[in-house]
This record gives structure tokens, sequence and C-alpha cells, in this order.
């Protein structure tokens, strides 16, 4: 009986009555621009409550003053606090797989009009094959202003914080405290040529 009343419901019907995708499991198509301002809108958030951290931490302890030299008293305390506040600190806590791959065509666009000239050859920054490393230190902070093709694509962050390229790879460091946040390996090339760079 049951099986006769279904037989003879018409086939216009169907979709009424088993809707292919429920409202409920329908899911927001997004244009690249907007998934691109979600994702960094994820990272700006991370970078600000790390950076409100930063502060309050900074001038909590006593005696807070920078000194001229790179390895002053100040920068080993505030980074052994800015540690301990952080002790899960791993790759991928700011630069996660989205934000990664976002970062990575920006840079490949930078590199794709400038070409070999957006890079530096320069390379006498990296001692003993150091690698920048997630909670420790850099041998030595270089200039920024070498890389400026390049990180003039990245979004803006906070005076506290700079992106620092480091070999292929690019760091976000906390410049007061001399700290790697985070690492994005393979960034950009590591030996590049004159020509055009694509991925």
């Amino acid at each position: 009986m049951i099986a006769t009343v279904l037989a003879h419901i018409p086939l216009a019907m169907l979709p009424w009555l088993f809707p292919a995708n429920p409202p409920e499991c329908q899911l927001d198509i997004l244009s690249p621009t907007a998934s691109e301002e979600r994702t960094l809108s994820a990272f700006h958030a991370q970078v600000h409550a790390y950076v409100v951290m930063h502060r309050l931490i900074a001038r909590s302890m006593p005696g807070a003053e920078v000194f001229d030299d790179e390895d002053s008293f100040f920068t080993d305390e505030l980074r052994q606090a800015l540690v301990a506040a952080r002790p899960g600190a791993r790759p991928g806590g700011f630069f996660t797989p989205r934000v990664a791959d976002v970062f990575r065509e920006r840079i490949d666009h930078a590199l794709a009009y400038a070409g070999g000239s957006a890079i530096p050859f320069r390379r006498d920054i990296f001692q003993d094959g150091a690698r920048a490393t997630v909670n420790q230190p850099l041998p030595v902070l270089p200039d920024p202003a070498e890389w400026a093709t390049i990180l003039a694509v990245l979004p803006d962050i906070p005076p506290e914080l700079e992106y620092i390229v480091w070999g292929a790879d690019l760091a976000l460091v906390d410049v007061s405290a001399n700290l790697v946040l985070d690492v994005l390996e393979n960034a950009l090339p590591a030996w590049p040529s004159a020509a055009p760079i694509y991925r």
C-alpha cells in the first residue's frame, strides 16, 4: 500500500520532500578577496593578543629600560618572561596553513614582479647554518630594509614585531626581546637568480 502511494508522487515534488542541501548544511562561498580578509583577520587577532601580553609583561618588569647593547639584561629578562608565558608555542601558531598560503602567494607575486632584484645576495648573517626557531633568539637581527620589496606586501604589524627573512624562511620576531614567535619555512627561494621567480 505504501509502495503504491509513493509510486504515484510526481517527480517534480521530490526536491521538496528531499532537498539536496538542507539550509543548515550549505556552505558560504567566499570570493578569494573575502577569504583572504577572513584569514588575515584571524592573523591580526593572534598578533594583537600577543602584543597585549608583551606590553603587560614589559610594564610589570622592575627597572625596565632598554640598553644600547644587543644582549641587554632587559632583553634577556623580557625574553625569558615571554617564553614562560607561552610554554606551548609551536610553529604554525601565527602562520597557520591558511595564513601561510596567503603570505606565500603575496611573496610570489612580489618576486614575480621584481625578479631576483628583490632579494639581496648578502648571506653572511647565517652563522654555522643556524635556523630561526620558535621561542629562541636570532644570532643577529638583519636590516629589514634589505627585504623591503617583499616585506611591503605583508600585512602591517605593531612596532614591537618585525618580519625577518632568514635564509629561505620568514620569521615573525619580537624585536625588543629578540624572540622568534613563528617561522614560515621556505617562504621564498634561498638562492634566487635574477630572472622572475615562480613557484
